[in-house]
């Protein structure tokens, strides 16, 4: 009776054990969603210390669903300035952006030739406003980076399809964070938030664009995890549905 016992109570102490040490999982490549980023600022916003991963579900609207992620790489070296690289992957496909931090603002470079786009800036106060393209380069990247035109050797038709299809993309995240058809953006304030998965966050940041033909992107970043979700193309303004839903399923190093 003595060593069943015992035998019990080795169990449920192994059994803790596995539970508080991610090592016993099954999949190592889990993510544990107790470690938040550490870093402040403008940069908890949106982290990207080395590791660092998300993966969201992305709804697009013609009933395709996908799984994209993201991970934090290294600090790298781009014509003399310093940028991190991010890493997107989509069914298998694997492709490289940057990240560059200034004091009060964070930049996104879709690859080395492309220009940054501004994704967001403080101070996060209601009615803030900013240009997604409106940058100031350092002199040193301005002068070695040769910026080239989409669309160049692209015919008429090639052009308008593109236009057409505004900005719903299935085959992959097109070296791109889903900031389609942004042009102004703007800080329409704090607000709790719900997920489809019922994660429940007490306080994100909601920002919304506006495209040059009134399309409308909704975005809810929250201090220490980042982007949680976004609408691209929202539906007569519908924080619910548009061309793309995208939900943070799972985050950590």
């Amino acid at each position: 009776m003595r060593v069943f016992k015992a035998a019990i109570v080795f169990g449920v102490i192994l059994s803790v054990v596995c539970l508080t040490w991610t090592g016993c999982s099954d999949d190592n490549s889990a993510l544990n969603p107790a470690q938040t980023s550490r870093s402040t600022g403008i940069a908890a916003f949106f982290p990207t210390e080395e590791g660092y991963t998300t993966i969201y579900e992305v709804e697009y609207s013609n009933g395709v669903t996908k799984q994209v992620k993201y991970e934090a790489g290294d600090e790298v070296d781009m014509a003399g300035t310093s940028v991190i690289e991010l890493f997107y992957s989509d069914n298998g496909r694997r492709d490289t952006g940057y990240v560059r931090y200034t004091d009060d603002a964070v930049y996104h470079y879709a690859s080395k030739t492309s220009d940054p786009e501004k994704v967001l800036e403080l101070p996060f106060t209601i009615g803030k406003s900013w240009e997604k393209n409106d940058f100031e380069e350092p002199e040193d990247l301005t002068d070695s980076i040769e910026v080239e035109d989409p669309d160049i050797n692209k015919s008429d038709d090639d052009i308008n399809n593109n236009d057409d299809n505004k900005g719903i993309d299935t085959d992959g995240p097109e070296n791109s964070l889903p900031l389609s058809n942004s042009i102004t953006m703007s800080v329409a304030g704090k607000q709790p938030i719900t997920l489809d998965n019922d994660d429940y966050y007490t306080e994100a940041v909601k920002i919304v664009s506006v495209g040059a033909g009134g399309q409308i992107n909704y975005y809810w970043y929250v201090t220490g995890i980042g982007l949680v979700k976004f609408v691209i193309d929202a539906e007569d303004g519908s924080e619910a549905n548009g061309a793309q839903v995208g939900e943070l399923k799972s985050y950590g190093f």
